[in-house]
């Protein structure tokens, strides 16, 4: 309602329903866009998922696979998905990369990149200190609860993150 979109760190129990397909996942929070008098429309439905699947280099084999069978990437891009059909202004994406492979990170870290140069709104929530300076352009380290600092990504170096999150100045 706000136009938050919020990707858990655990996408498998928080963010997706597994036995649904991915386009059902992807529309569930927005059914208003594809239903008319309360009746799905299946062909639009279809046709606007596929344009997110298409842009979002979702991987499967048809429409109606369920998310389950889906690679962590996969899965993770379908969270992405989901949001950016919902058109939400903040992105909320807690540990983006968790449970991925080397090559599905690489496609979320574009992801992240492309919505962030297209004017989207994203936070990104992590605890791997390399990923954090990979994909930020300013980065507010919290420790013990607390906002310790917010730093130009530009000018952060691992040791300075390392060393404020773990309390020393």
């Amino acid at each position: 309602e706000l136009g938050i979109g919020y990707l858990p760190e655990d996408r498998k129990n928080h963010g997706l329903n597994l036995g649904l397909p991915v386009l059902h996942n992807v529309t569930l929070p927005s059914l208003s866009k594809v239903t008319r008098f309360g009746i799905v429309n299946a062909r639009r439905e279809n046709d606007l998922v596929s344009s997110f699947v298409s842009d979002l280099s979702i991987r499967l084999s048809s429409m109606i696979t369920p998310t389950k069978f889906l690679s962590g990437g996969n899965q993770q891009k379908t969270v992405v998905a989901k949001w950016l059909f919902a058109e939400c202004k903040l992105l909320l994406i807690d540990e983006p990369t968790r449970g991925i492979d080397v090559e599905g990170k690489e496609e979320i870290y574009k992801i992240i990149r492309n919505l962030a140069a297209l004017g989207k709104n994203v936070i990104i929530i992590s605890s791997d200190v390399d990923e954090v300076l990979r994909v930020s352009t300013r980065i507010a380290v919290m420790s013990r609860g607390r906002i310790v600092d917010i730093l130009d990504a530009k000018e952060a170096t691992k040791n300075e993150l390392v060393g404020l999150a773990t309390g020393g100045r």
